[in-house]
């Protein structure tokens, strides 16, 4: 199965960067989002905690429909902040560290 457009955060290491590599030769565009390079996939520098860093990937992305987002960040206490046209067009899956 190919999918046209997933977007991995948290995937500059551990299991988001794991994650993202397992995806990259299943997809044709994947975006990752982190805030230290990531070393797969077209790379936005961004911290999805901060509203500032949700606006940059949702203009990055662009009109493209997304298959998945995969969450693989976070801080614990820490809100993010999720458009919802963005949630809403989605699978979510998030896993915070603890």
């Amino acid at each position: 199965m190919e999918f046209r457009t997933i977007v991995v955060a948290g995937a500059s290491r551990g299991i988001g960067l794991a994650v993202a590599e397992h995806l990259q030769p299943r997809t044709k565009r994947l975006v990752t989002v982190s805030r230290t390079q990531a070393p797969v996939g077209e790379w936005i520098a961004a911290d999805l905690s901060e509203l500032n860093g949700v606006e940059k990937v949702t203009h990055t992305i662009g009109s493209d429909r997304l298959d998945a987002l995969l969450l693989y960040m976070g801080k614990p206490g820490k809100p993010m902040h999720l458009p919802v046209n963005i949630a809403l067009k989605t699978v979510l899956m998030q896993i915070s560290p603890g």
